[in-house]
């Protein structure tokens, strides 16, 4: 009766345990211990002691078992483990590693007494607390051996997102990126994640460390409120790796230039040596925009790497140039010795010297003083020059302010006419009060400028061709196909013509019939012989596409290839004609991989693919 008892109080307290209610179940399985002493409790009870931080007491709980306890009170694999956690937390490495092999050894032994098909599920969830346990220590590589080791036997999406983890911090982004992927419908974070894996494996952010342990939403939702009103809360998160995941996709992800940039400095200012790292790689990298690397050295400044005034080295579209931060002092209200500034440089402008007048206005700036009426003469003096790349930067800073000004939504309008850009030209354009008071002649210019942009937005006729032609080859994408196709499952989704253009690559005399075609590239792309011949021809753009999806199983994604390699905008549709250009597309054309659209775990992704056959030919 007693043990009946018992048995019911432990289940209450185990679905207290798994809401989150810690007192509650500690308070349960105390009351359960009293009527049946056996091991599943106290693990459990000493389990909830050490999520309340008391380390003393889940220890002595424990001690019973660990001292040699039988029968109900035998060790199990969950034991060993959590001792461990509980020693490498309170600091005891050495207790803490002889816990853990004690764990391995035992569940090992478990193992082999069952068929891994029969295996119960609660022996098999065993391997999350051992792999914490090893990830506790920091022992990577032994996180990773065990993950590998007992693949077969995981029943939770944790012990693989411990392992990307364990991955990660050993510069594994590959494999790391890949657990991720297994996981990724759980939860939005882990494809965020595996993006800035990506892009740290691509030397685009500084490697950091990140710890196995997942913040609930709401401890994470209240740091981040403490953060945002206290500066050293805001050094204590930006030292987390999980946070720093989290900013840095937010930072990515933020489609406001000003906000990204914003969100960039904080990551940088309290982000310690590590924040000085990233500002560098911003700098240095051809990936950042322009408002990435302002915000980059502002902060570097802000962090007194770099003084006021002195040039902050960084790549610009490709130029090593310099970046000069200084204070700039906002004047909006009108200003009579400036006015008197601008209407000299106007004389200047009428009278031929432009260049006499952009040097007039751009003291104002480097003396630090934002003067609006100034500026707007000073972009459109640029422009004029043609210098359109310093026109728009300062438009842009502009916008900041005179957002809803007639005069500067129309000289935007023109400038992005000007640049080509007919859609932002609009934009601006429609953004004109009608109601604006500027008088008939400003009304006048509204309606050429209007024209302007009207005749502008008319593509010319090939234009019309090649979108024609992106959308058909676009319609070929859109084409289911296995992850794992055969060389004639591919060759099936490629439209008739793009067939006789691979013949025409390969030498051969394109067959009459589409299924004599086809039979005639496979024989001819599984020929070992001419397979060498195919590969030494190829680009090291192609080859290097190939190894990269071979070293992802074959296939992958076309977003991350694309991301990659570059996309296949502007390749059309008439190969056979007109080759395409990327690497991808000529890939395609030489059938040497496929693309369509392929159901991944019930979801549907386009994907890029070798054929399984030329897969063993490459590897």
């Amino acid at each position: 009766m007693n043990k009946e008892k018992g048995r019911m109080l432990y289940e209450k307290a185990k679905k207290l345990l798994e809401k989150g209610n810690i007192s509650s179940a500690k308070a349960k399985f105390y009351k359960a211990l009293k009527y049946d002493d056996n091991v599943w409790i106290r693990n459990n009870l000493a389990l909830t002691l050490f999520m309340s931080d008391d380390l003393t007491g889940a220890l002595s709980v424990l001690e019973p078992i660990l001292a040699g306890g039988k029968g109900n009170l035998a060790s199990n694999p969950f034991t060993f483990a959590l001792a461990s956690i509980v020693h490498s937390t309170a600091g005891n490495e050495l207790q803490a590693r002889r816990f853990l092999k004690q764990a391995i050894e035992k569940f090992d032994l478990e193992i082999l007494k069952h068929e891994p098909a029969r295996m119960p599920f609660s022996l098999r969830e065993y391997t999350i607390i051992i792999i914490k346990a090893a990830a506790n220590l920091k022992d990577y590589k032994l996180v990773n051996e065990l993950y590998l080791r007992w693949k077969h036997l995981h029943v939770s999406w944790e012990t693989a997102y411990i392992t990307a983890t364990a991955c990660f911090n050993m510069g594994k982004y590959r494999e790391a990126a890949k657990l991720l992927e297994t996981i990724e419908e759980i939860s939005p974070a882990f494809v965020s994640m595996k993006r800035i894996i990506q892009m740290i494996e691509q030397g685009e952010i500084p490697p950091f460390e990140l710890d196995h342990k997942l913040i609930p939403e709401k401890e994470l939702n209240e740091k981040f409120r403490r953060a945002a009103k206290n500066e050293e809360t805001r050094r204590e998160v930006l030292q987390d790796g999980y946070f720093r995941m989290i900013l840095l996709d937010s930072m990515l992800s933020e489609e406001d230039p000003e906000a990204a940039a914003g969100i960039l400095f904080q990551i940088i200012k309290y982000g310690g040596k590590w924040g000085e790292e990233l500002a560098n790689k911003v700098l240095n990298s051809a990936y950042y925009s322009k408002e990435l690397k302002f915000a980059a050295a502002r902060a570097l400044v802000e962090i007194g790497i770099y003084k006021k005034d002195e040039p902050v080295p960084a790549l610009i579209d490709g130029e090593k140039t310099f970046i000069k931060t200084m204070d700039i002092e906002f004047i909006s209200s009108q200003d009579k010795n400036l006015d008197k500034t601008v209407e000299e440089a106007l004389k200047l402008r009428d009278k031929g010297r432009l260049d006499e007048a952009i040097n007039l206005l751009e003291d104002l700036i480097k003396k630090g003083q934002f003067y609006p009426p100034a500026v707007l003469n000073l972009a459109n003096f640029l422009r004029s020059k043609g210098d359109f790349e310093k026109a728009l930067e300062l438009f842009e800073m502009l916008e900041q302010v005179a957002n809803d000004n007639p005069v500067f939504l129309f000289n935007y309008s023109a400038l992005m006419l000007e640049i080509g850009d007919t859609q932002r030209a609009w934009e601006y354009f429609k953004r004109i009060d009608r109601n604006h008071g500027m008088g008939k002649d400003f009304d006048h210019k509204l309606k050429l400028l209007e024209s302007q942009i009207e005749l502008s937005s008319t593509p010319p006729v090939q234009d019309v061709i090649e979108l024609w032609m992106e959308s058909m080859r676009e319609d070929i994408e859109e084409k289911t196909i296995p992850i794992d196709p055969s060389v004639l499952r591919g060759l099936k989704n490629m439209p008739a013509h793009w067939l006789d253009g691979a013949c025409q690559i390969y030498g051969l005399e394109p067959a009459r019939h589409r299924k004599d075609r086809e039979k005639q590239l496979y024989d001819f792309l599984t020929d070992h012989k001419n397979f060498e011949k195919i590969i030494n021809l190829l680009s090291e753009e192609e080859k290097e596409l190939l190894s990269y999806l071979i070293q992802h199983d074959g296939w992958s994604r076309l977003n991350a290839v694309t991301q990659r390699f570059g996309s296949m905008d502007g390749d059309g549709f008439y190969w056979a004609e007109q080759p395409p250009e990327s690497p991808l597309g000529n890939l395609w054309a030489k059938a040497l991989v496929a693309v369509g659209r392929a159901k991944i775990k019930s979801r549907i992704y386009k994907i890029v693919t070798i054929p399984v056959e030329l897969r063993q030919l490459l590897s």
